[in-house]
């Protein structure tokens, strides 16, 4: 009986408040949220940086279904203050957020963060490659090709209602996003999400690597950490994430570079050794080995033509790098030059 009363009051709450951020209340519905002043928020358990992130979480979900960008500026603030005293009033925390992106996204099941997704456990549909390159079109029409050893998910229940999220597990992956104004299409990354609606743009995501990088192709590109905007990307612009360190650097890109591995090419800008070892790995299918301290703390720039030999490729490295290699089975064996 308890947990009804308390569903009905978390139902009421986001009815109200729905109805008032919309302007559809009568003048005694807009004073009672105006003068909202909960009566168990010195009581409340809830820990005060949840309440704060949640809040944060609705707003930003809300952020991004409404149409107008006067909407979001003028009531973001009385918008904000409501769900603090919806959060602090609640009796559940996480009764408050589902009931509410469930309200205010108008569908059955609610759209859930990352955090959500790996706490419940739902169940995902996985679009995966191994040692070849792959094209896959979504449920909404978008195109994502996807490099080797890539996993990417999605939620096929929740896919495409009021939002279009993907979550990037491992690998790169190059996406066309079909035009939506409404929804907007999400990719989660480790620790980020990269927010578009229509655009084109590539994700390298690879745990074996240190620093992560999204490039666009076209469009606008928003990078976020949590509910921190770290970067608003335009076509030529890229973001890169050093993951220990928590740093990003934003630079130049060109098509050329982070969309050659597409075309099956070679392309290293300011790459060290690891991902040198990862492109051999992906394009030649050999385990790359470096002894002693040969190649240590290089950044390797160098392009080659698509379906260029090992031989040439490993030709050019030697005299470019001073160091010589040997083929022994799958390994492919990098030196110091004896001097």
């Amino acid at each position: 009986m308890k947990y009804n009363k308390e569903v009905k009051r978390s139902q009421w709450l986001w009815s109200l408040l729905g109805r008032y951020y919309k302007g559809m209340v009568n003048d005694r519905e807009r004073q009672i949220v105006e003068d909202w002043k909960p009566t168990s928020e010195e009581d409340s358990e809830l820990d005060q940086r949840i309440v704060d992130e949640q809040c944060e979480e609705i707003w930003y979900r809300l952020e991004h279904c409404l149409p107008e960008e006067s909407i979001r500026k003028t009531k973001r603030w009385q918008l904000s203050v409501m769900l603090y005293r919806v959060a602090a009033v609640a009796a559940s925390i996480l009764l408050l957020v589902w009931g509410g992106i469930a309200y205010f996204l108008d569908r059955e099941t609610p759209s859930l963060s990352n955090a959500w997704v790996a706490k419940e456990n739902l169940q995902k549909e996985y679009v995966e490659t191994t040692d070849s390159i792959r094209k896959e079109t979504l449920p909404d029409g978008s195109v994502v090709c996807l490099n080797n050893n890539t996993r990417l998910a999605y939620i096929p229940g929740l896919f495409n209602h009021q939002l279009r999220e993907v979550w990037l597990e491992e690998g790169e992956a190059f996406f066309e996003v079909r035009p939506d104004s409404c929804k907007a299409f999400i990719v989660y990354h480790g620790d980020l999400r990269t927010i578009v609606r229509g655009t084109s743009f590539n994700i390298r995501f690879y745990k074996d690597l240190s620093e992560d990088i999204v490039s666009v192709r076209s469009g606008k590109v928003e990078v976020r950490a949590d509910s921190l905007l770290v970067g608003s990307l335009v076509r030529g612009e890229a973001i890169s994430h050093e993951r220990s360190s928590g740093n990003f650097k934003r630079t130049s890109c060109s098509d050329t570079e982070f969309m050659a591995w597409m075309n099956h090419r070679l392309v290293l800008h300011q790459a060290n050794v690891a991902e040198l070892s990862l492109r051999i790995e992906q394009l030649y299918q050999k385990e790359l080995v470096i002894e002693g301290n040969a190649m240590r703390n290089m950044r390797l720039s160098v392009s080659f033509p698509s379906e260029c030999s090992l031989e040439n490729v490993m030709s050019v490295l030697s005299e470019l790098y001073e160091v010589d290699y040997r083929e022994d089975g799958n390994r492919l064996i990098i030196f110091k030059r004896p001097t």
